[in-house]
């Protein structure tokens, strides 16, 4: 297969979304096929502008598209993010054209309507450049042949919207690193919570404030680890009482070994977010040996109440510390859970992961092929 694949993130190993484009992309050429992978740098306009992200990506990347469709033959286009989605509209009216193929890391409209849980009602201009992106997102989705997600919830949501068929549709999650797979499941534990994320509303770092406070008032043996946040552990600390603080360890950053070795300490992972398009901080966690505490979304709405993880209502401060609380208290419930999560994530390699999104497109290519 000749891919051509465009992504809205920077080819970054450092950060999700670029880790996973730049691994599907390798597991895909090492299978003999041919992909060009473009990320923001190579079609983004004026991009020494600071404003308008998004719209002077829509606008390069429609351009881009067509200049690279122009000079070489691809049989499939996949593409990342609703900033396509002028791009795609164009490329959807050609009589002669690739498979269309949204791939995406979180499907922004699903995201959209999440956000409404943490930022306030846009008014006045941000409204109306709100009203420019949904057309932008919803125009990215709607032109596409097939979409692949990293979640099922994502895949609900598309269909609920009725933007594609049931056949037109695969779950295909993303591969584990492997140091976190090799790491053994560790019965014994520090008294530990551990979280891995940016400190932003769509964490719900509000109800993880509120949750881990609570927690810690009560517990004096317990420590707090948070992982990630890209934020110094002063900015952190301020949310937190001023007696709770030396119990509260702020890694801003770690290596991918440093947060395995870390991650093994703690009995639970606790990931309240709003909204994720696979969550791949909850499957690192469970491969670690942790017990998860998490919300129903991305891979978090795949697991088993009760089974794999605990799982909690959106900002459900009570329900969350409750499950929290029962973990820290039973451990052999905490064992079982632990063990239960562990197991499920250790298919999730790379390799595996990888074939599985190979056979996806050749059949949808074959499809195609035999409906012209």
């Amino acid at each position: 297969m000749r891919i051509l694949s465009l992504t809205n993130c920077i080819l970054d190993e450092r950060l999700g979304s670029g880790k996973t484009a730049i691994r599907w992309t390798r597991g895909l050429r090492e299978r003999g096929h041919e992909v060009d992978l473009f990320c923001p740098t190579d079609f983004t306009l004026y991009p020494s502008f600071k404003k308008a992200g998004r719209l002077r990506q829509a606008l390069g990347a429609r351009g881009f598209l067509r200049e690279r469709l122009a000079s070489k033959h691809y049989d499939l286009v996949e593409f990342y993010g609703g900033e396509f989605g002028w791009a795609v509209r164009a490329l959807h009216q050609a009589k002669k054209r690739p498979v269309i193929v949204a791939h995406t890391n979180g499907l922004e409209l699903l995201a959209k309507e999440q956000e409404k849980l943490y930022e306030p009602e846009p008014t006045g201009l941000k409204a109306y450049t709100a009203k420019i992106y949904r057309h932008l997102d919803w125009s990215a989705f709607e032109c596409a042949d097939y979409l692949v997600t990293i979640c099922q919830a994502d895949i609900d949501y598309a269909l609920e919207q009725k933007l594609f068929k049931p056949d037109e549709v695969a779950v295909v999650s993303p591969g584990i690193d492997p140091e976190y797979l090799k790491a053994p499941c560790k019965t014994e534990r520090e008294h530990r919570v551990a979280f891995i994320g940016s400190w932003i509303g769509r964490k719900d770092t509000k109800s993880l404030v509120a949750v881990m406070t609570r927690l810690l008032q009560e517990d004096l043996r317990l420590a707090f680890d948070i992982f990630g946040t890209s934020q110094e552990q002063d900015k952190i600390h301020e949310e937190f009482p001023f007696e709770l603080r030396p119990r509260v360890f702020v890694y801003p950053s770690l290596s991918r070994q440093g947060m395995q070795q870390q991650l093994a300490k703690a009995k639970v992972f606790f990931f309240p977010s709003l909204y994720e398009g696979f969550g791949m901080a909850i499957a690192e966690a469970m491969a670690c040996g942790c017990a998860v505490v998490s919300t129903r979304t991305g891979f978090g709405a795949d697991l088993k109440d009760g089974e794999d993880a605990l799982t909690c209502d959106f900002q459900d401060v009570e329900g969350m510390s409750q499950a929290i609380k029962k973990l820290l208290d039973n451990e052999a419930l905490r064992e079982k859970i632990a063990r239960a999560g562990y197991d499920k994530v250790q298919k999730l390699t790379w390799s595996a992961q990888v074939d599985k999104l190979e056979q996806l497109y050749k059949n949808w290519m074959n499809l195609q092929q035999n409906q012209k």
